[in-house]
C-alpha cells in the first residue's frame, strides 16, 4: 500500500505581496464608490471580501475598455442572484460589450473554480437571449444598454475572467469556455476571451505606480519649431520609426486614447492608402501628437532642419 499525503499548495511570499499591491490600489480608486448596499454580511472579513471581488471588476473593465473608475465602478453588477456575471459595460463608440467573472483570491494561490465558470457561461448565455429575468436587479437595471449591445450591427463582446490567483485556468475550467467561443464565433469573430489574472492584474498596478510616461528618441526630418504659448517641434517622422514605439505598449498612450476599433472605414481606408499609396499617408491622414515633460534636441546635424534627433 502506498501512502499518499496531499497538502494544500503554499503561497509564494511575493505572490501574497502582489495581492497586496492589487488590494491597495482597489481600495484606494474604488472604496468610495463600489455599491456595497446589498450586503448583508456583518463580518467585516466577509464584507472586504465582497467589496474586494467586486472592486476587481471595476478594475478589470477600468483596465481593459480604458474608461475612468466611476463609469467602470457603475458597471459591477455582483449580487447574490447575479446569474455569474459580476460586471457588464457597454462602450458604445467603441461599439463593444464587456462582461466579466471577477473572484479575489486572498492568498494569490489557485485559479477560477469549473462551477464559477459554468455560472458564468449560463449568464453569457441568458445575456445574449436578452433574458435578464435570470439576473439581479442591478443586471436588470442595465435593460437599455443590453438591448443596445444586443442590437448594435458592429458590437463584439468580450468575456472578462478576472482572479488574483497566480495559476492558469485549469484544462477542465478552460475547455466549456472555449466550446463557447467556438460555438458564438462560428459566423465570425464577435467574441473573445480575456483572462487576467495575477501577473496582468498586478502589471497594471505597476503600470500606474510607475506612470505612464517613457523615455524615447524620435527622428524628425523637415522639422520647424513653435515657441509660444508652448514649445513646440513639428516634422514628419518615417513610418519604420513609428512602428518601433510599439515595444512601450499601452504606457504610450492610455491615458490619451481609447482602445484600438478594430476594422471601421477610417481605419481600412488608412490600411489601403499605406498599401497602395504611402506617398499619400502625409496628406490623408492626421498627425500624432507628443506631450513632453521634457524634450531637448541633440546636436546631430547642426542647424539644419532637414532632420534632428530629439529626446
Amino acid at each position: 500500500m502506498i501512502e499518499a499525503t496531499l497538502k494544500r499548495a503554499r503561497s509564494n511570499p511575493m505572490s501574497i505581496i502582489q495581492v497586496q499591491h492589487i488590494q491597495k490600489n482597489c481600495q484606494s480608486r474604488f472604496g468610495a464608490l463600489i455599491d456595497m448596499a446589498d450586503v448583508t454580511a456583518t463580518d467585516p472579513a466577509d464584507r472586504e471580501s465582497q467589496f474586494l471581488s467586486r472592486a476587481l471588476a471595476a478594475f478589470a473593465i477600468a483596465a481593459v475598455a480604458k474608461t475612468d473608475d466611476i463609469t467602470a465602478a457603475q458597471s459591477v453588477v455582483d449580487e447574490f442572484h447575479d446569474d455569474g456575471i459580476d460586471g457588464f459595460y457597454f462602450d458604445r463608440t467603441e461599439h463593444i460589450a464587456y462582461l466579466v467573472q471577477s473572484k479575489w483570491i486572498k492568498d494569490g494561490n489557485g485559479s477560477v473554480d469549473l462551477a464559477s465558470i459554468l455560472k458564468f457561461i449560463l449568464g453569457i448565455n441568458h445575456f445574449l437571449e436578452d433574458n435578464s429575468s435570470q439576473s439581479g436587479p442591478k443586471m436588470q437595471a442595465k435593460a437599455a444598454d443590453i438591448q443596445d449591445a444586443l442590437a448594435d450591427s458592429q458590437a463584439t463582446f468580450v468575456l472578462m475572467v478576472a482572479y488574483t490567483g497566480k495559476q492558469p485556468l485549469a484544462v477542465e475550467v478552460a475547455t466549456p469556455i472555449n466550446h463557447l467561443l467556438d460555438e458564438l464565433n462560428d459566423d465570425g469573430q464577435l467574441v473573445s476571451l480575456q483572462v487576467m489574472k495575477q501577473k496582468e492584474l498586478h502589471e497594471v498596478v505597476e503600470a500606474g505606480a510607475l506612470g505612464a510616461s517613457v523615455d524615447m528618441t524620435v527622428m524628425l526630418h523637415e522639422f520647424g519649431k513653435v515657441d509660444a504659448p508652448y514649445i513646440a517641434y513639428y516634422g514628419h517622422v518615417h513610418i519604420t520609426d513609428l512602428a518601433t514605439w510599439g515595444v512601450f505598449g499601452d504606457r504610450l498612450y492610455h491615458k490619451n486614447i481609447r482602445g484600438f476599433k478594430g476594422s471601421t472605414d477610417v481605419n481600412d481606408s488608412i490600411v489601403e492608402t499605406i498599401k497602395s499609396s504611402p506617398q499619400h499617408f502625409l496628406y490623408f491622414n492626421n498627425g500624432i501628437t507628443l506631450l513632453c515633460a521634457e524634450i531637448d534636441k541633440k546636436p546631430l546635424g547642426g542647424r539644419s532642419k532637414s532632420s534632428g534627433v530629439f529626446d
